[in-house]
């Protein structure tokens, strides 16, 4: 993953709640998910290829997010 790709995220990160990112590449976002996930950060895409049920556990990590938190969200 190229680290400007992957910089504006970990920079939300040090904000805390939720965070929606708009990515119009499902590679790119999948690579950023990835990556984030591996240094520890919570990261979740939301997107029509996903089953009922994942759409459903997002939709639901997002409704609980605190602001105590980080939550990133591709779209």
């Amino acid at each position: 993953v190229e680290a400007s790709s992957v910089f504006s995220p970990l920079l939300m990160v040090y904000k805390k709640g939720l965070t929606v990112v708009v990515c119009p590449l499902i590679s790119l976002m999948t690579n950023q998910i990835s990556f984030l996930r591996n240094l520890g950060i919570c990261a979740e895409s939301y997107e029509s290829r996903l089953p009922a049920e994942e759409r459903k556990r997002v939709k639901e990590m997002i409704r609980n997010v605190t602001t105590s938190e980080s939550l990133i969200v591709y779209v």
